[in-house]
Formats: C-alpha cells, structure tokens, sequence
C-alpha cells in the first residue's frame, strides 16, 4: 500500500493523494463501523479544506504533502476527541519565547496559517523565524533559495 500512496502522492493531485486512504477506509472491516465513518467524514472535511487552499492559489506539492500527512494523522486516531483535534486544529502555542508545534497540525497546515496570517498583518521577528523554520520543514530544497543566509 505504501508503493501506491507515494505514486498517488506523486501525482500533484490532492483528490488522487486522498483515494487509497478513502480505500483503506471503506476496506478495513477489523474497525469499528463508527471509527471508519468517522475517519470517511474527517478524509471529505480535509478534501474539502485543499479544494479551499487550492482555489487560493497555494501549490499542488505543497496540497498533496498536507493530504497525505494529515490522512495518516487521520487513519492513526481512534477517538471522536482525536478526530474533532484533526478536524479543527489549534495553532502552534506561543509561550512569550518560542512557538510550541500542536501535535495535530501538520506542519504543512502551520506553513499555510502563517501565510494566510501574513496578509493580515506584519509578523514580528518571533513569527518571521517561526515561518521560516516551518517552510524550511515542508521545502528544504527549496529553504535557501527562498530565504539565503537569514536561516543560516
């Protein structure tokens, strides 16, 4: 199964990245028929969020990276409570000094707040290191072209 997630997920299509986790739903009869509907709604909610991101412009890898990260998170949780923490995340917690990463947000999702974020306001140094270090996790490949010597 993981030789068909990598090639959906390598696809630059999110809806293709989400089908074997759909599959892996519906076929698992060892699990409770209420975890698999529950799995079934959380996997249609975050189809529905990348079809959001994807009509604000943001990019097909970064789209299909968050599908697959957080449809694993998904097919791991068990509870209503997990679900209902995946479904509606919290933001990274902030403690005056440093940002704390939220266990059920994916760093990609994290990149994405601090993006939309941006465009509310300016961030200040602490948020700019924070989106920075987060985007570097998501596109290392990319992290020095984007941003040069300032990470380093």
């Amino acid at each position: 199964m993981d030789a068909l997630k990598d090639a959906c997920r390598a696809s630059g299509d999110y809806s293709i990245t989400l089908i074997p986790y759909y599959a892996q739903v519906i076929a698992d009869f060892d699990t409770a028929d209420t975890v698999r509907q529950r799995r079934f709604e959380s996997l249609q909610k975050l189809h529905g969020q990348l079809h959001l991101y994807k009509e604000r412009g943001y990019d097909a890898e970064l789209l299909c990276s968050l599908a697959a990260r957080k449809a694993e998170l998904i097919m791991k949780a068990s509870t209503k409570a997990e679900i209902a923490q995946l479904d509606k995340p919290k933001p990274p917690h902030y403690d005056g000094v440093n940002f704390s990463p939220n266990p059920y947000l994916t760093p990609e999702e994290e990149l994405i707040c601090w993006c939309e974020t941006s465009l509310l306001a300016p961030l200040d140094s602490t948020a700019v290191r924070r989106y920075m270090e987060v985007f570097r996790q998501v596109f290392p490949e990319k992290a020095n072209w984007a941003f040069g010597e300032v990470l380093q």
